[in-house]
């Protein structure tokens, strides 16, 4: 679990099984993202900005694209 210093974003969390990477917003919602490698996860992980680490990394990947 990665907390993230976001208006938006609680925290990102990472399933090694699955390669998806799950943020968990302040409104309640969810929403996942397929096919991330544990890289890209430690890429967010290690970034001194999280939250823009997040957005290129998951920019234009959805549950709907896979």
């Amino acid at each position: 679990m990665i907390p993230m210093e976001s208006r938006q974003i609680i925290y990102v969390d990472y399933d090694d099984q699955s390669s998806n990477l799950t943020a968990h917003y302040h409104t309640g919602e969810t929403r996942t993202f397929h096919a991330i490698t544990r890289d890209d996860y430690r890429t967010i992980e290690e970034a001194a900005n999280k939250y823009d680490a997040f957005v290129k990394i998951t920019t234009g990947i959805s549950e709907d694209d896979l």
